[in-house]
């Protein structure tokens, strides 16, 4: 199902260049607001992540926090903390306030086992998880077929 959707949004033939995961550990801070697009990117939509959490996600254990319609502003000049040809992905701090005084962020409630698609350019947060059970979450990046990108699995020896 991801895969139809994907296609449909990126065009034919998506490539996934990245797999991982995340797990959100009992804990009282936030990541800072920030974008996975954090190098030279389109101005169209060239990725996407595709989420699927293994526990139900609340804001009680952690549900990541997305800033709805911000993958349309989203760019270099409004992050944080250059490292040569590559910022940080952290918002400025000036820009995250004026556009939470507009459309403040959402942390919503997602059932276990679901689907979750957003452009990679979007901004979003890990917040904090209060409960003693750690959240995972399955992140898996697909790349339109268009879009030349240097991601590549590698193996992990052991």
């Amino acid at each position: 199902m991801a895969i139809q959707i994907t296609s449909a949004f990126l065009g034919p033939c998506p490539r996934m260049n990245f797999l991982s995961g995340n797990t959100a550990l009992k804990s009282t801070e936030s990541q800072p607001v920030h974008t996975d697009a954090d190098f030279a990117h389109p101005q169209i939509p060239f990725a996407v992540v595709v989420n699927v959490p293994l526990i139900t996600m609340t804001p009680q254990n952690g549900a990541t926090e997305f800033w709805l319609g911000t993958h349309n502003s989203s760019g270099l000049h409004i992050q944080e903390d250059w490292h040569g040809d590559k910022a940080g992905g952290e918002i400025k701090s000036d820009i995250l306030e004026s556009r939470r005084k507009k459309l403040p962020p959402i942390q919503p409630v997602i059932s276990k086992g679901s689907i979750i698609i957003r452009d990679l350019r979007l901004w979003h947060c890990g917040k904090p998880n209060f409960e003693g059970t750690p959240r995972i979450l399955l992140a898996m990046i697909h790349f339109a077929s268009w879009y030349r990108n240097s991601m590549r699995f590698s193996t992990l020896q052991i």
